[in-house]
């Protein structure tokens, strides 16, 4: 069985392969073709099967979540497939959290340097300053 992660408002497509006279099946239950010909505001069909027998979902909703399983003729089971929709897509989230991050310590990164130099140079500063000092007293 394969298993596909997709988020809401993506798309979906499950191949069966080279089988031919495919029929789809979605939770156990023949897809039907009033199911496959709704169509969303743009006129085109959400949920249709290609001439190669592909079934594609357009705009995904949690209600697309399920098993789904084509079958050809006299219904032998080609393949199965599990299909989880999540409502956020993690991995952008996630890119997103890393950004901050790398952002953050980037900066922490530099100030740190900058407090360094100018400790650095405040110090080199001291340090010439007595040595004139100490010319001068002698």
């Amino acid at each position: 069985m394969d298993s596909f992660q997709e988020t809401v408002g993506n798309s979906l497509i499950l191949d069966c392969g080279h089988a031919t006279d495919i029929q789809w099946r979605k939770d156990f239950e023949d897809i039907s073709s009033a199911d496959l010909h709704n169509v969303d505001s743009s006129a085109h069909p959400r949920r249709y099967i290609r001439a190669e027998g592909q079934f594609v979902i357009r705009k995904l909703t949690m209600n697309d979540a399920g098993f789904y399983s084509c079958l050809s003729t006299p219904r032998f089971l080609q393949r199965t497939f599990r299909v989880y929709i999540s409502e956020i897509n993690w991995t952008a989230e996630a890119i997103g959290y890393i950004q901050i991050g790398i952002r953050y310590f980037t900066g922490l990164l530099m100030m740190v340097l900058i407090t360094r130099v100018i400790l650095k140079t405040n110090t080199t500063s001291e340090r010439q300053i007595r040595r004139g000092r100490a010319s001068v007293t002698k």
